[in-house]
């Protein structure tokens, strides 16, 4: 329930909504809550999607990455390739003659040549943007 301050803001009362990060997404055992913050990469194939994190833990959904991808892109996630997603945050290489990008986990993800750009400038720009808060 939502009560306005005498401002007109709304408050959310604090039972209400949940401050755990992460996303809903459901597998064919049922729904799970996955935590973005850990995620490395999302792969999709043969109709599910595998979710890897950086502790080497592995999900399957049953959700499209393109669901995934409009919950989870923005300013740390990007759509590298058809069936990649990839937390910028977490790339250690950058990208290499033969298109791809290199992770923590010596995992090399395809980048697509038409969306290799983009994902240089948000590199370049995820950088600045930690050099500054350094």
């Amino acid at each position: 329930m939502q009560k306005k301050s005498s401002a007109g803001k709304v408050k959310k009362k604090a039972h209400g909504y949940s401050r755990i990060p992460g996303i809903w997404v459901m597998n064919p055992s049922g729904v799970f809550k996955i935590d973005h913050e850990d995620i490395l990469y999302c792969h999709h194939g043969n109709d599910v999607t595998k979710i890897f994190y950086l502790s080497g833990r592995l999900a399957r959904a049953s959700v499209p990455l393109i669901k995934l991808e409009q919950r989870l892109c923005g300013k740390k996630f990007y759509r590298c390739h058809r069936n990649y997603i990839i937390n910028l945050n977490f790339a250690v290489g950058a990208v290499q003659e033969n298109d791809t990008l290199k992770l923590p986990c010596s995992r090399s993800i395809p980048v697509a040549r038409r969306r290799k750009n983009q994902l240089l400038l948000k590199l370049e720009k995820i950088t600045s943007d930690q050099n500054r808060s350094a």
